[in-house]
């Protein structure tokens, strides 16, 4: 329970965000069980929030206040993993020694482990403030864990969440390593925003259908956004448009469809095929699959399982950062004495390892876009 001073007397805003912000927690089950030991019998047809908003008005005692906010001490919030990669002459004992510059933040706790073989493990513990948010909601406590391994083309690769802060923490350990060794990390991180949408939209279809150990089963959910046309190409772009009958896009600056056969579908080929939008977003299903001719460490065979991808440029207006996640996974076959049909968590090492395969194919991909980018100028 966190300690808090003597004088903090709870304000009803207090209260009716400490119920609103644990949706996992108080059901509207609870919130009536809750009004009822306060001596308060609601209504059925209350909405949640209403709920909360009653329950906020009645007397809570420190203790009372306590049990309902401890949930918001600590996020949960899960973020998807971004890659950046370091050139092959920094080592181990480089990322060790610029890592140390991390424990100088303030408000945070750092541990830096070093592992059997070539991978480290930074974990840190932070605390968030944000002063838009009322009282409660201003400091939260969160954790980010970064990985760092030797890749298959002998460069670091740092493994992290999908976060700004991630990413300082990040830019100020590679900005030590060169201040330190007077090496060049030259970092790389797959940044989509100079390609144009034919580009993008073909690196993201690629992505679901070409990486090694993994089938592809069907996609789930599109995301799309409209392209800021510059002057030059705007004439071009609403010609090409016209021909592939997509005169009714114009109004559409973002689409999100879901479905089974959500690629295949004629609405999100339209969308495609008009030059006028790229992907930001891809959700698909996959199987994983035996790698043929595969080293024993890296062989992979099938657990009958479907596991639910998604790969995601951000923001989308500018696409800088590129992210991928596997989100859960369902038994391939389910007998019929089995209820559990849905989707359910992966456990983190096997996460770990699907997401190895997902960050290494994106790069595979991004070095042939590259390469194709600069042919084309020559």
């Amino acid at each position: 329970m966190r300690k808090k001073a003597s004088y903090f007397y709870p304000m009803p805003v207090d209260i009716k965000d400490a119920l609103l912000s644990s949706a996992g927690q108080y059901s509207l089950a609870k919130l009536h069980r809750i009004a009822v030991v306060k001596g308060l019998m609601l209504s059925p047809e209350l909405s949640r929030k209403e709920l909360c908003e009653r329950i906020s008005l009645l007397p809570f005692s420190y203790k009372e206040f306590c049990a309902l906010s401890d949930s918001l001490l600590s996020s949960k919030r899960t973020a998807k993993t971004e890659t950046t990669k370091l050139n092959s002459s920094i080592t181990e004992e480089d990322v060790e020694l610029g890592a140390e510059v991390l424990k100088s933040l303030p408000n945070h706790s750092i541990k830096i482990t070093r592992h059997q073989g070539s991978r480290i493990q930074i974990r840190a513990e932070y605390t968030e403030f944000d002063h838009k948010h009322t009282r409660l909601k201003q400091r939260v406590e969160r954790e980010a864990v970064v990985n760092i391994i030797r890749g298959k083309d002998n460069k670091l690769v740092i493994n992290g969440p999908d976060t700004e802060h991630t990413r300082m923490m990040v830019n100020l350990m590679v900005n030590q390593i060169k201040t330190e060794t007077s090496k060049n990390p030259e970092p790389e991180r797959i940044d989509l925003s100079s390609y144009n949408t034919r580009e993008v939209n073909k690196f993201f279809l690629e992505f679901t259908k070409s990486t090694t150990g993994l089938q592809f089963k069907k996609a789930v959910d599109i995301k799309l956004k409209k392209a800021e046309l510059s002057l030059g190409d705007e004439e071009e772009e609403e010609e090409e448009a016209k021909k592939v009958g997509a005169e009714l896009l114009g109004n559409i600056k973002s689409a999100s469809l879901s479905g089974d056969t959500v690629l295949s579908s004629p609405q999100v080929q339209e969308f495609i095929n008009s030059g006028e939008y790229y992907i930001v977003s891809l959700r698909w299903e996959t199987k994983p699959v035996a790698i043929e001719n595969a080293r024993p460490k890296e062989k992979i065979t099938s657990v009958n399982a479907i596991l639910l991808v998604e790969i995601k440029a951000s923001p989308s207006s500018t696409r800088k950062n590129f992210s991928y996640d596997v989100l859960r996974y369902k038994p391939e076959k389910v007998s019929s004495f089995e209820y559990r049909k849905g989707f359910m968590s992966i456990s983190s090492d096997h996460k770990a390892k699907y997401k190895t395969m997902l960050g290494e194919k994106a790069y595979e991909l991004f070095a042939r876009l590259k390469k194709s980018d600069e042919e084309s100028v020559v």
